[in-house]
């Protein structure tokens, strides 16, 4: 309910040209033909969790996203599983990352970090795999992605946040999540 930026993704979730929607207020029901329009609108962050890539000078500030993987063992009693296992996925591995001018907002790579945009636009940058053997170890440098480990490394060390505390919110937003579905789906 509150203020801020919201993003709309229009007709699919993939869609790769969001929408700002600047102070958009969600929640109103459309009628007839205007129902017919279907978008993805979401709050958008403004403060993410930042990525400094390792490697590069000048130093490179990117926005993050994660991926973590549960389910609903039981409906009732609610008993969630939530994998330790899961991954990021970063912004534009080109600029810092920047919500301060319209024209960052502009910057559409930026802001998205989903693989696809980037591929198509030569900037993804694949991650060292374990599987390489590359003698620094493996996620050594910087790359458009990693393990939910190496995220929260970053999350604790490049942006001082507590990875008890910021995991002990992810299983409480996604308990919320299914709370708020149970009578839906049970």
């Amino acid at each position: 309910e509150g203020e801020g930026c919201w993003v709309g993704t229009p007709r699919v979730c993939s869609d790769r040209s969001p929408v700002f929607l600047g102070g958009w207020r969600g929640g109103q029901r459309l009628k007839g033909r205007a129902a017919e329009p279907r978008a993805v609108v979401q709050q958008y962050v403004l403060d993410p969790v930042l990525y400094e890539l390792e490697g590069i000078s000048p130093p490179i500030r990117v926005k993050t996203d994660i991926r973590v993987y549960g389910t609903a063992v039981s409906l009732d009693p609610l008993r969630l599983y939530v994998s330790r296992h899961g991954y990021f996925r970063t912004g534009y591995l080109e600029k810092n990352y920047s919500t301060a001018s319209e024209e960052d907002f502009a910057h559409r790579l930026m802001h998205v970090t989903h693989h696809i945009p980037k591929i198509e636009s030569g900037s993804y940058h694949c991650p060292t795999a374990p599987s390489w053997n590359d003698p620094r170890g493996p996620e050594s440098g910087a790359g458009s992605g990693g393990s939910l480990h190496k995220w929260f490394r970053i999350a604790e060390e490049q942006n001082g946040l507590d990875r008890r505390l910021v995991w002990r919110n992810i299983k409480k937003a996604l308990t919320i999540f299914i709370l708020s579905v149970r009578h839906v789906v049970s």
